[in-house]
């Protein structure tokens, strides 16, 4: 059984707690030739804590506790990163600038989330930190968590006023600050729920309070993340069932090359016994007919090279037979094995 460990990130706890509940622990995937291949798979969560600078002023980094927290889960790498995009430090300011850009009808800048709103970018400079103060525990998470070689997914609800952040202009900027933190990434993608919900200022008008509307977004953002989820761990197992039919092949064909080459090696020593033990009956032959004298010829070597060529002969021939008969049987059973054996 394959195993993947996935690390979600978010400052929401509802999020993820919502989808810790809801996870499949086990997907499988069966193939035409009734493979199953199952997946063990593994939900780490990162709650992304901040906490305000000394001096208030609005101004928020991310908690200390919350690198201690990325640390410990940092013993192996992951297999995939999720990760919320923004980080809200004042969730009651977040709610007042909204109302406020909503009335005012306009777009959000950056100076409007400047200090209270951090990414995942802030989650970097505080580990880099580490580099002066704890080089180990900055290595440590380095190498397993922002050298991930795969694709790393990002999703966002931001819905106007916010939608402007990830308009056709901002939207390449968005994901460069992503691609930044995760150098070695293959792919960053997005999921921009208010996107793919058309979710608006009317949908969110409909709920009567602040409280019924997250929690609404809360539970539809983790039905959302499941099936990126189950997708990218199904679409996994199926690439790994390619390399798996390959490896395989590569190994069963390695083997009746060595039996073709065994088989090829035995026929042509056979060959060269079999050409001997009938050259010497056939030259003592030739000569006693034609060329020497009768004192030459000695019966006792004609007759038992010729009996030891016979002999050789006929056990040749069944023995090649089924040895070759062997040949086809593995070639067979590796056929077999390369479409149904399991993992």
């Amino acid at each position: 059984m394959k195993k993947f460990r996935i690390l979600l990130i978010d400052d929401t706890r509802e999020v993820l707690d919502n989808l810790r509940s809801i996870i499949q622990r086990t997907i499988s995937v069966e193939s035409s030739s009734n493979l199953i291949v199952s997946a063990d798979v593994t939900v780490d969560i990162l709650h992304i804590v901040m906490e305000e600078l000394p001096g208030g002023n609005g101004i928020y980094q991310i908690a200390d506790q919350t690198i201690d927290n990325l640390a410990m889960l940092c013993h192996e790498k992951f297999d995939f990163i999720i990760s919320d995009f923004a980080f809200i430090g004042d969730k009651g300011k977040n709610e007042n600038l909204r109302k406020e850009l909503l009335d005012q009808k306009r777009k959000v800048n950056e100076d409007d989330l400047k200090g209270w709103v951090l990414h995942l970018r802030d989650i970097r400079s505080k580990v880099d930190g580490l580099v002066a103060t704890n080089p180990e525990k900055y290595n440590f998470i380095n190498a397993n968590f922002f050298e991930n070689g795969n694709i790393i997914h990002v999703y966002s609800n931001s819905p106007e006023p916010f939608a402007s952040l990830f308009d056709s202009y901002e939207f390449p900027r968005r994901r460069h600050e992503v691609e930044t933190v995760f150098k070695n990434a293959k792919k960053v993608e997005f999921i921009l729920m208010h996107d793919e919900f058309s979710i608006n200022a009317d949908i969110d008008n409909v709920f009567s309070n602040v409280a019924d509307r997250k929690r609404f977004y809360s539970l539809l953002l983790s039905k959302r993340l499941n099936s990126l989820i189950e997708t990218i761990i199904l679409k996994s197992l199926v690439i790994s069932q390619s390399t798996l039919k390959y490896i395989r092949a590569n190994i069963g064909y390695g083997r009746l090359i060595r039996l073709g080459l065994a088989l090829g090696a035995f026929s042509a020593l056979v060959g060269e016994m079999l050409f001997h033990f009938l050259s010497v009956p056939y030259e003592m032959a030739i000569e006693k007919i034609f060329r020497t004298p009768e004192h030459s010829f000695n019966f006792y070597i004609f007759g038992g090279s010729l009996a030891l060529f016979m002999v050789l002969l006929f056990s040749s021939y069944y023995g090649l037979k089924r040895f070759a008969v062997y040949v086809a049987k593995k070639t067979e059973d590796n056929a077999d094995a390369l479409s149904s054996a399991e993992e």
